[in-house]
């Protein structure tokens, strides 16, 4: 990948989804990030539904949850702190088996939901505000707090962690496997490595949002777009190169 060609593949990628329809830019996320940065308060309900969306994403399809998302809120008393922490955990993840929104990990996040609800209070206590606390550090390093660090959320890694703080308006790009296989030396090239690590990505997409003006997430949603099941499907493990609009720019063998 040549540098300052960032904004020419992002475009042509931008044209080709918006041609075969495939949205990418019409999320809550992309809006909840503008909202931030005009000066929306998260509640602690939006804090939870964060939480929650993120795990549902864990290992599964999100073309799979997005049309049920209405029901996931109903399912959590639209995130009433107070309702959920007086309900069994069983009538969480059940009800998400029911709506085939569960993943693996499901049964043990709800599990652990009410100690993650506990986690976020605490925090809370200590800087005042959720938002305060997102504030005080970057956000690569509140994402480490959350996933090992200092305020733990179980069953949220790095990456679960950063859609955590997407869905409550913190601008950044999730390092899944798609990101880093797209950025991999291999593929658009932006990493040294095959797979881009977790690290890269964040450093990667903060230098392409620096050089094109676009918001880290929006660049996220993009190449997310392009590779993910049931969305664009083309920079996938097996790539279709033969349909890709930014082939020239790639080093995959073709």
């Amino acid at each position: 990948m040549h540098e300052g060609n960032s904004k020419l593949v992002l475009d042509k990628i931008r044209d080709y989804l918006s041609v075969n329809k495939i949205d990418f830019e019409n999320h809550e996320l992309i809006r909840n990030i503008k909202d931030r940065r005009n000066g929306r308060k998260f509640t602690f309900e939006d804090n939870i539904k964060g939480l929650i969306y993120a795990q549902l994403s864990n290992q599964t399809k999100w073309v799979n949850i997005a049309p049920k998302l209405s029901q996931i809120d109903k399912l959590f008393f639209s995130f009433d702190k107070a309702k959920i922490t007086q309900i069994q955990a069983s009538c969480f993840y059940d009800g998400i088996f029911a709506l085939k929104c569960g993943n693996i990990a499901t049964k043990k996040q709800m599990i652990a939901l009410h100690e993650n609800i506990l986690m976020l209070e605490q925090i809370e206590i200590e800087y005042g505000t959720l938002d305060h606390f997102y504030s005080t550090y970057p956000a690569d390093e509140i994402a480490k707090l959350l996933s090992g660090g200092k305020y733990k959320l179980k069953y949220m890694g790095y990456a679960l962690a950063w859609e955590f703080l997407r869905n409550v308006g913190v601008d950044g790009a999730k390092p899944d496997l798609h990101m880093r296989r797209i950025f991999g030396s291999d593929r658009l090239s932006y990493s040294s490595a095959a797979i881009a690590s977790e690290d890269d990505v964040i450093r990667i997409v903060d230098g392409i949002s620096a050089e094109t003006g676009y918001y880290k997430s929006y660049i996220d949603n993009l190449l997310w777009s392009y590779c993910a099941d049931g969305y664009g499907e083309i920079c996938t493990a097996n790539p279709k190169c033969s349909v890709c609009v930014v082939k020239e720019y790639c080093k995959h063998v073709h």
